[in-house]
């Protein structure tokens, strides 16, 4: 394929730039492997592989999308059960009337000033009750509001009760064990993470101040994963066909459910009003990945340094980690869009 020769070169000519520090890159096809690949270094003079962690930040959630999924597929909730009967405590102060759905698409309108920071410094149980304590400004699906933190400590609350494992369990168990993510840490548990991410600064390699560690601390359901590009792929890989993965427990008609687009129409204002289409935990807009008009994705984003998303007709799936953060704002110029439009466009040609 000319596009993978494609995306070497644009990787390649990012390290050497110094735009990003470090990338590790992988592309599936209909279950095979066509690029698995690290460039540059994870810190200053440290080489990066593709075996190495690097922060997944809010790629994290994709566990928490295919948990809820199992839980449908076993008939203990749905997508639009209320929140009132899987999380009584959490239907006060205006989300009385939230469902599922609104909350795994970020369609709770916060009260800014309600929401605490940093979740990092709080353990589950006192950080579920600061999530209920959050009111909203309006009607549960009124307004978008891309909840980092809040809004997956309830979704690790409600898979707990509903599963009987703890959530670090449940994923450790339902999850990353039938993927085969033996790289991957989650939870208090698992190899120690690197210290951070990079900036170019100057024309020089700096930790970045704009991931803090509250952000990365590892038991945030939200935010705490780290791990290699090629078992991110993993999470949505078996989306585009959970029948390769019977150990899972999703079907079609599953990922229809999680993929479909809960939330449409609604300027979020955690995204700069920008208006994105959301399934359950995962967005489904084809033009924040860059994917070519008609396509079908999922997928998700990490704050200036990753990616990881699939065409699900397709079944390409293309996971981008990174070791510097690149400041959002760029749109489809960002290297990780460039990718993903040029593979699309091949393999669609």
């Amino acid at each position: 394929m000319k596009a993978l020769e494609n995306v070497r070169e644009r990787a390649s000519a990012a390290v050497r730039s110094g735009t990003h520090l470090g990338i590790q890159l992988h592309v599936t096809l209909r279950g095979e492997v066509l690029l698995d690949e690290a460039f540059g270094e994870s810190a200053p003079g440290v080489r990066l592989t593709t075996d190495d962690q690097l922060p997944w930040i809010c790629c994290t959630k994709l566990f928490g999308a295919l948990a809820i999924g199992q839980l449908i597929r076993d008939g203990a909730l749905a997508a639009d059960t209320p929140l009132a009967e899987l999380v009584p405590e959490y239907a006060v102060r205006g989300k009385e009337r939230a469902n599922l759905a609104q909350l795994m698409s970020h369609s709770l309108p916060f009260r800014q000033e309600s929401v605490r920071h940093p979740f990092s410094a709080l353990g589950h149980e006192e950080a579920f009750a600061a999530a209920c304590a959050i009111e909203l400004t309006g009607e549960p699906g009124s307004e978008g509001w891309y909840s980092a933190m809040e809004s997956w400590v309830v979704v690790a609350e409600i898979v707990r009760r509903r599963s009987g494992l703890s959530y670090p369990q449940y994923v450790a168990e339902r999850i990353m064990r039938p993927l085969g993510m033996t790289r991957t840490a989650f939870g208090e548990q698992g190899a120690p993470r690197p210290v951070g991410l990079y900036e170019q600064i100057d024309g020089r390699q700096e930790p970045t101040g704009r991931v803090s560690a509250n952000v990365l601390a590892p038991h945030l359901p939200g935010t705490g994963a780290w791990g290699p590009a090629n078992e991110l792929s993993r999470l949505v890989d078996c989306l585009a066909a959970p029948e390769r993965l019977p150990d899972l427990g999703l079907d079609r008609a599953v990922v229809d459910i999680l993929t479909a687009d809960h939330r449409s129409g609604l300027p979020d204002r955690n995204f700069g009003d920008l208006d994105l289409a959301w399934g359950l935990g995962m967005c489904t807009d084809r033009a924040w990945f860059s994917a070519p008009s008609g396509t079908r994705v999922a997928g998700h984003t990490a704050y200036g340094c990753g990616m990881v998303v699939a065409d699900l007709d397709r079944e390409l799936a293309v996971s981008f980690l990174s070791s510097g953060v690149v400041p959002p704002g760029s749109g489809g110029s960002r290297l990780e869009n460039l990718i993903v439009r040029e593979l699309c466009q091949e393999i669609r040609a």
